[in-house]
């Protein structure tokens, strides 16, 4: 059978801005599941968890800007709009952190999520996406970009 040139190149064509368009369609829905809002409230044994964190984070806020450089941060959250966007952004987390579960400081909020960010419920946030550095940030260092983001306001 004989198909013209012209034809061929059409359906080419035609098929590829097809699949390109099924292509885009796909990963905006993923992208959409990715970042689903989760609006979730702390359990309970997540809030005794926060409540047991020391209260008081005794760490270095100069030493915690090298923490927060020397880990991958700043690929997912923006500070002062320079960062990532797949976190939130941590440009006020000093006052904020305070609120967000009923009961807990600021510097127990920050020192908890850093170790067990799968117990923080975030409005329009995964909370899955964030690594735990309890095991892979050393105490000091954990208290020290905990001092770090406490001065964040």
């Amino acid at each position: 059978m004989f198909f013209p040139y012209n034809s061929i190149k059409k359906a080419r064509k035609g098929g590829f801005a097809l699949a390109l368009l099924l292509l885009s369609l796909l990963l905006a829905s993923c992208a959409e599941a990715g970042n689903a809002i989760e609006n979730q409230p702390v359990k309970p044994e997540a809030i005794a968890r926060f409540k047991a964190t020391p209260d008081d984070a005794g760490g270095d806020p100069r030493q915690g800007a090298i923490v927060f450089a020397k880990f991958p941060c700043v690929s997912c959250h923006a500070i002062n709009g320079s960062g990532g966007g797949v976190g939130p952004a941590l440009d006020k987390i000093g006052l904020t952190a305070a609120s967000r579960v009923a009961g807990v400081t600021a510097a127990q909020y920050i020192y908890h999520v850093l170790t067990y960010p799968e117990d923080a419920s975030l409005p329009n946030y995964r909370n899955t996406v964030m690594p735990g550095f309890g095991t892979s940030a050393t105490p000091p260092e954990l208290r020290d970009l905990t001092a770090y983001l406490l001065s964040l306001k």
